[in-house]
């Protein structure tokens, strides 16, 4: 058994969720269906012609989907739901298995805008019947965070996100198996090295060699085996993202265990490092957070030998540290690995009617 010296650091930084519309902590937490999609409900928004002027901070109620696939109609798009002046945001992170140019088509009836890792990819704002635009952007990677924002004036509503990755000869639904689930929000890159790894700089950070979403950073200290079936024991290294849920602002305490070197960020700032090959060893650091959501980033590389990998944290209301659970990870955004070709707007598919009352 390894010793376990602590390491406490005392910071105090009152980081704000960078993500300024983020739902509120029940909301986030609402994943229980195991659908891919997280769909944000606001509802009784008013009058608008435009995305911009909603208020997007304060959702009413949260449900899941399998995919964005709501044809034009008069009639609620699920039971008890509005069927005029609403508005939706949905997230979840979509799979990129090909490297390559992928072609989406967002049609929707009122407005709608695409994001693919926080970059606008199609805008299709403004009131109308059901418009297809179209949008081009390059991937690499196996999961991409995106989000869709929508709203609903007046008569029917539809909403509808197609794509033609690469090889294929036409658009088709987004299909629900493209779609990470949400019960996995943690997006991990990992990177293999074929000489010894010392210290951060010794790895290659630029072309993941596989990625992989994760539930939790909770890989006990072994020597048998790798983190993933079928990948190497030794020398190789991850990029693990997210964003933490924080269920109340206070003082936390984060226990970031390795074997060998680690790097907790959060909010950009880095809160816990060891920079160097070492047996398994928990360091820990005192952060006051904001309650609500705040981007995290841990790096690790393993050299040789024993490997191993946990991320603990101790609330305010908490009587002991344990590990971080999936429910309080969310898919990430903005990480600017897309590259956006451009889009274009297609002909309206109903009369060229304005959506207007």
């Amino acid at each position: 058994m390894h010793n376990r010296p602590q390491q406490s650091v005392a910071i105090a930084l009152a980081l704000l969720a960078l993500h300024l519309i983020a739902p509120p902590v029940d909301a986030a937490l609402n994943s229980d269906t195991g659908n891919a999609l997280t769909v944000y409900w606001y509802e009784s928004i008013g009058e608008h012609t435009t995305l911009d002027t909603i208020d997007w901070s304060d959702p009413d109620r949260v449900s899941n989907a399998d995919q964005v696939n709501w044809a034009a109609t008069l009639a609620p798009w699920e039971p008890g739901a509005a069927d005029d002046l609403y508005a939706v945001r949905i997230e979840t992170a979509i799979r990129a298995h090909a490297d390559g140019l992928y072609r989406f088509r967002l049609t929707s009836d009122d407005g709608s805008r695409l994001f693919v890792d926080a970059q606008l990819v199609i805008d299709n704002d403004g009131t109308h019947s059901m418009t297809q635009v179209e949008g081009s952007v390059t991937l690499t990677g196996d999961y991409v965070p995106i989000e869709i924002f929508y709203f609903d004036r007046y008569n029917s509503a539809g909403l509808i996100l197609e794509w033609r990755p690469p090889g294929a000869s036409s658009f088709s639904v987004v299909p629900q198996e493209a779609f990470a689930n949400v019960s996995a929000p943690i997006l991990v890159d990992w990177f293999y090295e074929s000489q010894s790894i010392s210290n951060f700089d010794d790895v290659d950070w630029s072309t993941p060699d596989r990625s992989t979403a994760e539930a939790e950073l909770n890989w006990p200290n072994r020597d048998d085996s790798g983190f993933l079936e079928g990948a190497p024991d030794d020398r190789f290294a991850l990029r693990a993202r997210s964003r933490l849920v924080v269920p109340e602002s206070g003082v936390y305490r984060f226990e970031l265990g390795s074997d060998d070197g680690s790097r907790l960020r959060i909010g950009g700032q880095t809160i816990i490092e060891t920079d160097a090959q070492q047996t398994f060893q928990y360091h820990d650091a005192d952060v006051y957070l904001t309650e609500g959501l705040h981007d995290l980033e841990v790096l690790y590389f393993e050299d040789s030998d024993w490997a191993g990998l946990v991320l603990m944290w101790q609330g305010p209301s908490d009587p002991s540290a344990s590990v971080i659970p999936e429910g309080s990870f969310r898919t990430p955004v903005g990480t600017a690995r897309p590259r956006i070709v451009g889009w274009s707007e297609q002909p309206r598919l109903e009369s060229e009617r304005e959506d207007w009352p």
